[in-house]
């Protein structure tokens, strides 16, 4: 992946993960089959949260908790 120029290939330091949340109304909660499904295969539902990381793969619950701090929420 590139972004704005620089690239970000994966590595021993890394790769890029993403985590999908829905909603329960009140906090954004994670999807977990999103950590085990590839992007290209996963089926995104209408509001759902897509995030973005880069990082090693065993850091993928610190990387998307579980439910998002509230610093973290979209509104």
């Amino acid at each position: 992946m590139t972004i704005d120029g620089v690239a970000w290939p994966n590595s021993a330091e890394g790769e890029w993960l993403y985590g999908v949340y829905r909603s329960n109304g009140t906090d954004w909660v994670r999807v977990d089959a999103s950590g085990f499904v590839g992007a290209d295969m996963y089926r995104l539902m209408e509001d759902d949260l897509l995030m973005w990381q880069y990082g090693p793969a065993e850091s993928y619950d610190s990387l998307f908790p579980t439910i998002l701090p509230p610093d973290m929420q979209p509104f």
